[in-house]
């Protein structure tokens, strides 16, 4: 199918506002991950004085909840396919429009 040049601007200013989105999500996550690495504070098993069995399901909730975003998120304007693991892919390689 092609699109008018109207319609290429508005498929390309879509995608950089989903990979914005992407990026954004992705900062707070490798933070929150990296903070749990080194988090144990000196009392084995707990985490701010925080027991584990409260944590870890809070931490997996919050993991599962940025995948479940990022499956909705990064997926191409155009054809609402998703986009795969690219980080900036140039076309969408389901139906081929330009992205950038």
């Amino acid at each position: 199918m092609e699109h008018t040049e109207g319609q290429k601007a508005e498929i390309r200013t879509l995608f950089a506002l989903r990979r914005r989105r992407q990026f954004l999500i992705s900062l707070p996550l490798i933070a929150l991950i990296m903070g749990f690495a080194f988090l144990e504070n000196g009392n084995p098993g707990a985490y701010l004085g925080i027991p584990p069995s409260i944590v870890f399901p809070g931490f997996l909730a919050i993991i599962a909840g940025a995948i479940l975003f990022s499956l909705y998120n990064w997926r191409c304007p155009a054809c609402s396919k998703y986009l795969g693991k690219q980080r900036s892919p140039k076309y969408c390689s389901k139906c081929g429009v330009a992205l950038q």
